[in-house]
């Protein structure tokens, strides 16, 4: 019942600003284009791209302060035609770079690692996913969020990982536990499901 609705020039993608929020059953109203969003690429391919967004200015929501200056991740790109994964075949191997934030209280904390999973297209399923960012990934130190050896199912191009499998681990910097909520979703990009 929470959200941040955006709106922008002639889309949310162009010149976009915080239009409305709601949250705990207060809503911001409208509030015009007062609120600008930055839009921050780390990355792109030839049918995908990736970063996060900010916005740092207070807003007030029923009285109280918000701020939504931690790192939002976005990934915009071209679904693989559902059509096409129907007629691919076989288990491919994907891998590539991860990147996330460990909230606090107070802050933010970067992290950075690796991805990789496979996709066997035979029986629509995903095998070995695992997504590991640390806070210092050359040490593999500080805090970190790991999932290890996790599956999941394959529906036309977007796929679901099932959270009862594999292990699921965060560590605040004192202490290692297993997240309370749990949720990993994601979808094959490109003409022929060469990324994901």
């Amino acid at each position: 019942s929470d959200y941040a609705r955006g709106s922008g020039q002639d889309s949310v993608y162009n010149n976009p600003y915080i239009k409305e929020v709601k949250t705990g059953g207060s809503s911001s109203g409208d509030l015009g284009t007062n609120y600008p969003i930055d839009w921050n690429e780390m990355g792109h391919n030839a049918y995908m791209k990736w970063g996060y967004w900010i916005q740092t200015q207070e807003i007030t929501i029923g009285g109280n302060q918000h701020y939504f200056d931690n790192k939002g991740y976005y990934i915009f790109g071209e679904p693989t035609p559902c059509d096409t994964v129907s007629g691919l075949h076989g288990e491919v191997a994907y891998s590539g770079d991860a990147w996330g934030t460990y909230f606090t209280s107070s802050t933010g904390v970067d992290m950075t690692g690796i991805f990789n999973c496979n996709v066997n297209f035979d029986t629509g399923s995903v095998g070995n996913f695992n997504v590991k960012v640390w806070e210092n990934q050359s040490g593999q130190s500080g805090h970190h969020a790991f999932i290890q050896g996790a599956s999941g199912t394959l529906s036309g191009s977007h796929f679901d990982i099932n959270t009862s499998t594999g292990s699921w681990e965060l560590f605040d910097g004192a202490s290692t536990y297993s997240p309370s909520y749990k949720g990993a979703h994601g979808s094959l990009y490109g003409s022929n499901g060469q990324y994901i």
